[in-house]
């Protein structure tokens, strides 16, 4: 059995993502968090500098697409896509969709919303002194605000969105 470890942010969608599919193809492994401050050392797991990013036996894979691409190659058995050329030609497309689309609306509930809000923050400041966790969830809520109207979903008007 490989030895796998998951380096992620607990928070993460993709993170997720990752997690499930280890479950599903029922592979073992161990985690890491970049909660709190740990979050500066992420940044150098990877050549783009985010997670998820895996080691498997201890070579390292980046992106949860990439991830389940390549646990799909060593482990076939419990497979995550359709065997027909057409139907893995779709399942590739959705997955896409799903990670560049459906990521804005997460993002979107996360931080609108205060529970969710609370959550989200108290999972990112792990670590972290209670005054940087004050000042964090404003912070936090303020960058993915302007990102959420920079892609184009934080303009949408809220009754739309929630549809």
């Amino acid at each position: 059995m490989p030895k796998i470890i998951l380096h992620q942010w607990e928070v993460s969608p993709f993170c997720n993502k990752v997690r499930k599919i280890l479950k599903h193809k029922h592979l073992a492994y161990s985690v890491v968090n970049y909660n709190g401050l740990l979050a500066v050392a992420a940044t150098r797991l990877s050549s783009v500098g985010k997670l998820p990013v895996i080691e498997y036996d201890g070579e390292k894979i980046q992106d949860s697409s990439e991830i389940a691409e390549f646990l799909e190659a060593r482990h076939p058995e419990h497979p995550l896509y359709p065997a027909d050329s057409k139907d893995l030609a779709q399942a590739y497309l959705w997955e896409d969709w799903a990670d560049e689309s459906l990521y804005w609306f997460e993002v979107y509930f996360r931080f609108r919303y205060p529970d969710a809000l609370q959550l989200a923050t108290s999972l990112l400041c792990k670590g972290r002194s209670k005054f940087e966790q004050v000042i964090f969830a404003p912070l936090a809520r303020y960058t993915y605000e302007k990102q959420l109207n920079a892609q184009g979903i934080g303009r949408i008007d809220k009754n739309r969105v929630e549809k």
